[in-house]
């Protein structure tokens, strides 16, 4: 009866834990829809942030259809552009705040990289604001959600995938800031526009966030970090300044080389960390050696326990025979 009992409650706790992850998958499921002028605000939580000293991550969000369809033609066109605005704090902390929306399959994303810790001592941050803009300038309604496998963090030099049960990334509404009442200003008289140009069939090619990604890079000093790390970035940046100067470079490599870039400044080592596993290492010989030591001392009390012993039976047997030998005589 004590058996079932407690099997009972240990499924009921089982049940418990499993909740959070199913309503956290359901969520991930369901777009955000987001009116003409309003912005969504990213959060995400990840359990151990704050102690392993998260500094680089990147996060993906879609435009979809009401019912979360992806790559809806008629919805895309609608869409000229997803912005992003990164959190003060993280504009503080971080080197890199960069984010690039594909128009063709409605995708931005995000990419944040730096040396210093984002998340805070609960294991949160608040990642900034997406606005979404249609063709004449002016706020649209859309419905957005976050890319499934898509949140990703820089761990020691590798860029892992985080899952679904180890973290929580929560889109909502932002809320409105409240403008000050500015006083009206008085009509200026228009002024005649200038013809515009007439648009070019050239495709247009784009170099600026691979020229600033250089500049950052280069502000890294080679002492603080790990051989092997620094050895990464030095050939990332070779080869990004081969296609910085390739005239016949597309938009496409420019892109790739600019997010290898910043991959590879987010997976740096600093010196620090080696440091405190070659003192490990070291005390670990140490502590060998004195191990050693003690084993040879106690092989030498063996031999002269051994010794002495050999000695007292000697004088034992020469004290019998003598006494044998003097009652005979």
């Amino acid at each position: 009866m004590k058996k079932n009992s407690l099997g009972i409650i240990m499924a009921v706790f089982i049940f418990i834990a499993m909740l959070p992850q199913q309503a956290l998958a359901a969520d991930n499921e369901t777009p955000l829809r987001l009116q003409a002028g309003q912005s969504a605000l990213v959060e995400a939580e990840l359990s151990q942030a704050s102690g392993e000293k998260i500094s680089s991550l990147q996060i993906s969000l879609e435009v979809t259809s009401q019912d979360g369809t992806s790559g809806n033609t008629n919805v895309l066109e609608k869409i000229e552009n997803l912005s992003f605005s990164p959190d003060e704090t993280i504009a503080s902390k971080a080197k890199i705040c960069e984010h690039r929306y594909h128009k063709n399959t409605g995708v931005l994303d995000i990419y944040i990289a730096g040396t210093q810790p984002l998340f805070s001592a609960e294991d949160k941050l608040t990642v900034g604001k997406v606005t979404a803009t249609g063709k004449d300038g002016n706020g649209v309604d859309v419905y957005i959600k976050m890319v499934t496998d898509s949140f990703k963090v820089v761990r020691g030099n590798d860029l892992q995938t985080i899952m679904e049960d180890e973290a929580t990334v929560r889109i909502a509404v932002a809320a409105e800031e409240e403008k000050p009442t500015q006083p009206e200003e008085p009509e200026k008289p228009t002024t005649p526009q200038e013809p515009e140009t007439p648009n070019s069939e050239d495709p247009i090619i784009d170099k600026t966030q691979l020229n600033e990604a250089l500049d950052i890079a280069a502000e890294f000093v080679e002492s603080d970090y790990t051989a092997d790390s620094f050895a990464l970035l030095k050939a990332a940046i070779e080869k990004a300044k081969a296609v910085m100067n390739d005239a016949n470079a597309t938009q496409e490599d420019i892109e790739s080389i600019t997010d290898e870039l910043l991959n590879v400044i987010g997976s740096l080592v600093p010196v620090s960390n080696n440091s405190v596993d070659n003192n490990s290492q070291a005390n670990g010989s140490n502590q060998n050696q004195s191990s050693t030591s003690a084993q040879t001392g106690d092989w030498n009390a063996i031999w002269v326990f051994v010794a002495m012993t050999v000695c007292s039976l000697a004088v034992i047997v020469m004290l019998v025979a003598w006494k044998k030998h003097h009652k005979q005589s």
